[in-house]
C-alpha cells in the first residue's frame, strides 16, 4: 500500500496572498469597534462630548499594515492627556489585551481560511 501526496504550497500561497488585504480589513473593522466600545463603556462615563472622536475612528490598510485611530487633531490630546486632563488610552486599553487580540485573530482567520 502507497500513498501519494500533492504538494500544493504554491497555491495555498498565493491563495493566503489574495485573501490578505481582506482579512486585514477585517481586522480594522474589528478594530474600531473595539475602540469605539472602550469609548463608550471603557472609563465610567464615555469619552464624548459631541460624538466626532467616536465617530472619528477609522482603519486603513496600507499594504500589509492596519492603521487605526483618529484624524482629528484633538484626538492625541484625549488619548494621551495634558496637564489639565487625564490620559485615557483608549486606543491602547481597547487593543492591547488577550481578549481583543483573540477578537483580531479570529477575524483574520475568518477571511484567510473561508
Amino acid at each position: 500500500m502507497s500513498s501519494t501526496f500533492k504538494n500544493n504550497k504554491a497555491k495555498a500561497k498565493a491563495t493566503l496572498a489574495q485573501r490578505m488585504p481582506d482579512a486585514l480589513q477585517a481586522m480594522g473593522d474589528v478594530a474600531v469597534d473595539l475602540i469605539r466600545d472602550k469609548m463608550e463603556t471603557g472609563y465610567g462615563k464615555p469619552i464624548r462630548d459631541t460624538g466626532a472622536l467616536i465617530d472619528d475612528v477609522s482603519s486603513q490598510v496600507n499594504g500589509d499594515v492596519v492603521e487605526v485611530g483618529n484624524t482629528l487633531p484633538y484626538a492625541g490630546f484625549v488619548h494621551d492627556g495634558t496637564y489639565k486632563m487625564a490620559a485615557r488610552h483608549y486606543i491602547n486599553d481597547a487593543l492591547l489585551n488577550e481578549s481583543a487580540k483573540a477578537k483580531l485573530g479570529d477575524a483574520a482567520k475568518d477571511e484567510l481560511f473561508r
